[in-house]
Order: structure tokens, then sequence, then C-alpha cells
């Protein structure tokens, strides 16, 4: 039990770490959500969030597991996926699942 406590303790502070993403912390999962109004908008604050989390695993020992870190994007039904064109109807939502890969 002070295992589990004492490693919370210790990502406490990971939703600090993005300017943009929406984080969940589970145990050693953390899911983040990222919206935007066109996918090349998406993209990109996708790749800068993901940059900062990776800086802060990176300085807290820690790393990203490959093989069970996914995303994927949701949208309306009527949502066009063309990369530069603005959906005014709604927006493009990219849930991030990552896990802590905390063994060495």
């Amino acid at each position: 039990v002070l295992g589990v406590l004492l490693f919370l303790i210790y990502i406490n502070d990971l939703p600090e770490s993005c300017e943009i993403l929406l984080n969940f912390l589970f145990a050693d999962d953390d899911s983040a959500v990222i919206a935007a109004h066109t996918l090349i908008d998406l993209i990109n604050i996708a790749n800068s969030e993901v940059f900062n989390l990776t800086q802060w695993y990176s300085s807290n020992k820690l790393t990203i597991h490959p093989g069970k870190t996914k995303a994927m994007i949701f949208r309306g039904p009527r949502t066009n996926l063309d990369l530069y064109k603005h959906e005014p109807s709604g927006k493009l939502y990219l849930p991030l699942f990552l896990n802590l890969n905390n063994r060495t």
C-alpha cells in the first residue's frame, strides 16, 4: 500500500507538465484528451504535448511503454477529416492512452 501511495505522490505533478492536455491519472496509466477544430491543428498540438510529456517522463526517470500507448480520433458523424478544413460544427478529439514503463 505504501509503494502505491508513494508512486501516486511521485507522478502527482504530471498533469502540470502540459499546457493543453486534459490528463486523467489512474495507477500507472495516464489518459489525456486534446481537442481542435482541424486535423492539422490536432496533430500539431498532440506532437507538442507528447514532447512535453516525454520531457517530464525523462526528467523523472520514467519512460512511456510504446506497446501499450495508443491514440485515436473521435469526431462527429458528419465531421470531415480533411487536414486543413475548419470544422465549424464541432471539434475533433484525440484521446491519448499512455502507460508508464516503470520497469528497467
